[in-house]
């Protein structure tokens, strides 16, 4: 994942963390940058950012600041929820029902909201579809937007001289290749 991306999938879930203070479930109590395909259901609440895609910007070829094509990531936002169920796996009332989709609803605002106002200015995010889907216990939402990223002046760019990725993000705790 480049240092741009990451920076940005970072920024996003900074922005998804504030917005979900305000909705009605409340702060899920874990936001993380996750890698992979998937996010899985590992309980709840938890909210997360994953890097779906990068590909290069052929809608408007585009370049950036080193003449360079830009790119577009695809970014998808994950909220999961606790989904709350009888001991008799029976039906839950119709108030229980009704406060999940609420809560489902409200979530798809405040990621909505976030990925609107996560960057300043130019380029501007373009959002997907948003889902709802319940598994295991877990009722979670997920909604992709797409993003116009500047990868950088491609190979006249040495190794030794691209911005290191710990440098603009610094590391979380207890990551292994932390110097710190």
């Amino acid at each position: 994942m480049d240092h741009t991306v990451y920076a940005t999938a970072a920024a996003l879930r900074d922005e998804l963390s504030a917005m979900l203070n305000h909705t009605r479930a409340g702060h899920p109590g874990i936001a993380m940058v996750h890698p992979g395909d998937i996010v899985p259901m590992y309980g709840c609440p938890l909210a997360a950012v994953r890097v779906v895609n990068i590909t290069p910007d052929t809608r408007t070829l585009r370049s950036g600041v080193c003449g360079t094509t830009l790119h577009i990531a695809t970014l998808e936002m994950v909220v999961d929820r606790c989904y709350t169920t009888p001991d008799d796996n029976a039906m839950p009332t119709l108030g229980v029902l009704d406060s999940h989709a609420r809560d489902a609803i409200d979530d798809a605002a405040a990621m909505r909201v976030a990925a609107q106002c996560f960057r300043t200015g130019p380029p501007s995010t373009l959002l997907g579809p948003w889902t709802s889907r319940v598994a295991g216990g877990i009722l979670r939402g997920t909604l992709t937007c797409t993003v116009t990223i500047d990868l950088g002046c491609g190979c006249g760019t040495l190794p030794e001289a691209w911005p290191v990725i710990d440098d603009q993000v610094p590391p979380l705790p207890g990551d292994p290749r932390s110097s710190g």
